[in-house]
């Protein structure tokens, strides 16, 4: 579950990075669902995780993200985020 939450708050991170920069200061970013994740192997103490995630489609307040998370050049997991956004 901590891999996952790490890959939505990197979607989340690159969605804020990526659009109006004057908006992004009074916008939090939440959680809406996974899908298709997929547990490739087994991460341990100590592991390096190298995230990559690449913005989908939006729809209205939607995001898709796509991501897969890395250790040692090798695939532990991979899926599909979706959030949201509000203006503060």
């Amino acid at each position: 579950m901590l891999i996952l939450e790490a890959m939505a708050q990197a979607s989340a991170l690159l969605a804020g990075m990526t659009y109006d920069a004057k908006a992004q200061a009074n916008r939090i970013y939440l959680f809406v669902g996974a899908d298709k994740i997929r547990f490739r192997k087994q991460v341990i103490p100590g592991d390096q995780l190298v995230f990559n995630v690449s913005l989908g489609r939006m729809i209205k307040t939607i995001l898709n993200a796509e991501g897969s998370v890395m250790v040692n050049e090798k695939r532990v997991c991979t899926g599909s985020i979706m959030f949201t956004y509000r203006d503060i």
